[in-house]
């Protein structure tokens, strides 16, 4: 899709004409026929998968390869730190 400069796909969401989920339905609709696209939140490039094969080789088959998944947590703080999905690195 293309974006709109600074703002991206989403910028009904960011001006609050749309909720965030409404925005990311709208790009879903858009390609029917895609098994994967992409967006743009404000100047981050995203990906969209759509294929229920394809999610499920990630999450299952490949999650091994995706160590760092962008959150972190002190794990002094809490406690969900230490579980499979906020994980950092070899850890």
């Amino acid at each position: 899709m293309k974006p709109i400069p600074l703002f991206g796909n989403l910028t009904k969401a960011f001006i609050g004409l749309e909720s965030q989920y409404e925005g990311f339905d709208r790009i879903y609709r858009q390609f029917p026929d895609e098994k994967i696209c992409g967006f743009y939140q404000m100047k981050t490039p995203y990906l969209m998968i759509r294929d229920p094969e394809l999610i499920n080789a990630i999450l299952i088959k490949d999650f091994a390869h995706f160590t760092d998944q962008g959150f972190y947590l002190d794990p002094s703080i809490n406690l969900l730190s230490n579980g499979l999905f906020f994980t950092n690195g070899q850890r």
